[in-house]
């Protein structure tokens, strides 16, 4: 399989009309990123080039309180051998310089003698579902505390204008 093979994946109409921006890295100290997809523009505002040109350009937009884990999740799935992995979501900094939630599936493509050469995954968005889940937490903390603090009973009531 060679990185020639992924290009009609990068260039796909399928791929740069929808939410996944596909990516892929070379194994190397800093890991150059070799492609991304069009659509890194449409949903984190950069532009190719930022990327290709620059060898740490994608991890130095990832959130400081983040980028452990996400190298350790990398350096895990390496040494296990995994042919795929999926990295807990983490936060991205767009060209807006402000932070989303993304999710990243990542699959790892080897050489002959077992060496990794690239990394081809892709990202997605999801920093409207987190920030809907945090809602959902705090409401169901605050009336998991009413209730608790409450002995005798509670009432709802709805108060016409």
């Amino acid at each position: 399989m060679t990185i020639e093979s992924f290009q009609p994946l990068l260039t796909s109409t399928v791929f740069n009309s929808g939410p996944i921006v596909l990516y892929i890295w070379k194994n190397d100290k800093n890991w150059p990123l070799l492609a991304i997809s069009d659509n890194i523009t449409t949903h984190y505002g950069y532009i190719q080039s930022e990327y290709i040109n620059a060898n740490t350009y994608y991890q130095d937009h990832i959130h400081p309180e983040d980028k452990e884990r996400f190298f350790q999740e990398l350096w895990s799935a390496s040494k296990a051998e995994k042919t795929t992995y999926e990295h807990t979501a983490y936060r991205y900094l767009t060209k807006a310089q402000h932070y989303v939630w993304v999710k990243n599936q990542t699959t790892i493509l080897y050489d002959y003698e077992n060496n990794i050469t690239h990394y081809i995954g892709y990202i997605t968005n999801i920093d409207f579902d987190i920030k809907c889940q945090q809602i959902l937490n705090t409401s169901d903390t605050k009336w998991q505390t009413i209730m608790q603090k409450q002995g005798n009973g509670l009432w709802e009531y709805t108060l016409k204008k």
